[in-house]
C-alpha cells in the first residue's frame, strides 16, 4: 500500500519501493533498519552484476561508432527486395543488435533512429513504424547476451551461460513471429516501395562493410562458451572492440563524444541497480514474512497442473509488468515463483527464460512502458496514437509467450546440448 501511495505521488520507482521498505520495517519491526541497509548494499556486491554497465556501455558506443547503420544495411541487401522489407529489416536488424547490446531501450532507439524515419517515408506510417521498434525492440534482453538474464541468474543462483543459450531460440521464434506479422501487414495494406533484388556484388560490398559489426556477437558469445571469459568479461571486451571499431575502423566515433556516451551509461545504469537494490530489500521482508511460502501454498492448493501453474504466473508477471520495470519485477517475483515453478516440474532456466520473455513485454505496453516511450519519442508521436497499430504487436508477443512456455525444449534445448 506504501509503495502505490508512493507511485500515485510521482514519486521514481526505485525510491518509492526503498521508502516504503524502510517505513514498514521501521513501523513493524521484524527486520531491523542496519538490516535493510545492508541488504541494499550486499545486493550490488556480485562480479557478475558488473556485466549489466558494460553491455550497457558497449552498446552506447556500437550506437555511436556506426555499427548499426552497416546492419542495417546489410539487412537491406539481402531482404530489400521481399515485401515490407523495411518492416522486415527492422525486425531483423533488432535481432542483430539485441545480441550485441543486451538491452531492450538501447535497441530500440538505436535501430528506430535508423529506419523509422525511412518506413515513414515508404509510407507506413509513424503508429506503425513506432509500434513495430517498440516491439521488436524487446528483442534486447531475450537473445543473448541479456542484462535480464544476468539479473535473473544472480538472483536464483542459476547459470547465466546457461541462460544465455536459453535465450536463442524463443528470441528467434519472436523475432520469426513478428516478421511474419510486419509482411502480412504489408502486403495486405500495400505498404513499402518494392525494390529490385541487390545483385552479388552489392550483397558483397555490405557484407564487407559489416563484417566488423557481425564478429562482435562472435566474440561476446564465442568466449563465454569456450570458456575463455566469463560474461562480466565478454562485456567488457565487448566495450573494447566497440571502442577501437568505432574510432579506427568505421571512424564514426570521435574521442570527444566518449564523455559524453559513459554519462550516459552511468545514468542509465545508475536508475536500474538503484531499482535491484530497493527491490532486494523488499524481497527480504517478502521471505521474512514467509509470503513465497504461503502464495507457494495457495496456488499448489488450487492446482498442482503444471500448465495451469504456468498460465496463472504468466497472468500475474503480465499485469505486473504494466506498472514495473523489469529488473525490480524480476527482484521481487523471481523469489516467490522459482520454489512454485521447481515444485511443479518447471526446469529453473525454462522458467528464467518465461520471466524474462514475460516482464519484456512489460516494457512495451502503457502505462510504463520503457520501450513505448523510446519508441515514441524517436518517432515524435505520443503513445496513445500508436494504440492501433501497438495491439496486435503485443498479440504476437503474446502468441511467442505461450509457444516458449508449453514447449519448454525450445528454452532448454541448446543448454543441454552444450551441457
Amino acid at each position: 500500500v506504501l509503495f502505490l501511495l508512493f507511485l500515485s505521488f510521482k514519486i521514481a520507482l526505485p525510491m518509492a519501493l526503498g521508502l516504503a521498505v524502510v517505513i514498514f520495517a521501521l513501523m513493524e519491526g521484524s527486520l531491523p533498519i542496519d538490516i535493510v541497509w545492508q541488504t541494499f548494499f550486499t545486493s550490488y556486491d556480485s562480479f557478475t552484476l558488473l556485466a549489466i554497465p558494460f553491455f550497457m556501455l558497449a552498446g552506447d558506443l556500437m550506437a555511436a561508432g556506426g555499427i548499426a547503420k552497416r546492419l542495417v544495411r546489410l539487412a537491406s541487401a539481402y531482404l530489400g527486395h521481399l515485401t515490407g522489407s523495411l518492416a522486415i529489416i527492422t525486425v531483423v536488424c533488432c535481432m542483430f543488435f539485441a545480441a550485441i547490446s543486451g538491452s531492450a531501450p538501447a535497441t530500440a532507439a538505436t535501430i528506430g533512429a535508423i529506419l523509422i524515419p525511412s518506413m515513414v517515408r515508404e509510407n507506413y506510417g509513424v503508429s506503425f513504424s513506432a509500434s513495430l521498434v517498440a516491439c521488436a525492440g524487446a528483442l534486447g534482453p531475450i537473445i543473448p547476451p541479456s542484462i535480464l538474464f544476468i539479473i535473473f541468474g544472480t538472483i536464483t543462483e542459476q547459470s547465466v551461460s546457461d541462460l544465455f543459450l536459453a535465450g536463442v531460440m524463443p528470441g528467434l521464434v519472436l523475432g520469426f513471429i513478428l516478421c511474419g506479422y510486419a509482411y502480412f501487414v504489408a502486403k495486405k495494406k500495400g505498404l513499402g516501395e518494392k525494390r529490385e533484388k541487390a545483385d552479388k556484388a552489392e550483397k558483397r560490398a555490405a557484407l564487407k562493410d559489416a563484417i566488423w559489426s557481425l564478429f562482435m556477437p562472435i566474440i561476446i558469445l564465442g568466449s563465454i562458451y569456450s570458456g575463455i571469459a566469463t560474461p562480466t568479461e565478454a562485456a567488457i571486451i565487448a566495450c573494447v572492440y566497440a571502442l577501437l571499431v568505432g574510432l579506427f575502423v568505421y571512424k564514426d566515433l570521435k574521442l570527444k563524444d566518449i564523455p559524453d556516451i559513459f554519462i550516459t551509461t552511468g545514468c542509465t545504469t545508475g536508475y536500474s541497480l538503484l531499482s535491484l537494490g530497493a527491490a532486494a530489500a523488499f524481497a527480504k521482508l517478502l521471505t521474512i514474512h514467509q509470503v513465497p511460502s504461503m502464495i507457494a501454498d495457495f496456488i499448489t492448493s488450487v492446482t498442482d497442473s503444471q500448465i495451469v501453474v504456468i498460465l496463472m504466473i504468466n497472468v500475474v508477471l503480465l499485469i505486473a509488468g504494466c506498472f514495473i520495470d523489469p529488473i525490480p519485477s524480476l527482484t521481487i517475483f523471481a523469489p516467490l515463483f522459482m520454489p512454485i515453478a521447481t515444485q511443479v516440474g518447471i526446469d529453473p532456466i525454462h522458467f528464467g527464460v518465461i520471466m524474462v520473455l514475460n516482464l519484456t513485454m512489460g516494457m512495451c505496453t502503457p502505462p510504463v512502458g520503457t520501450n513505448l516511450f523510446v519508441a515514441a519519442g524517436v518517432a515524435n508521436t505520443k503513445v496513445h496514437e500508436m494504440f492501433k497499430w501497438l495491439f496486435p504487436c503485443l498479440a504476437c508477443m503474446v502468441v511467442a509467450l505461450l509457444i516458449v512456455s508449453f514447449v519448454p525444449v525450445l528454452s532448454t534445448g541448446l543448454p543441454d546440448l552444450l551441457n
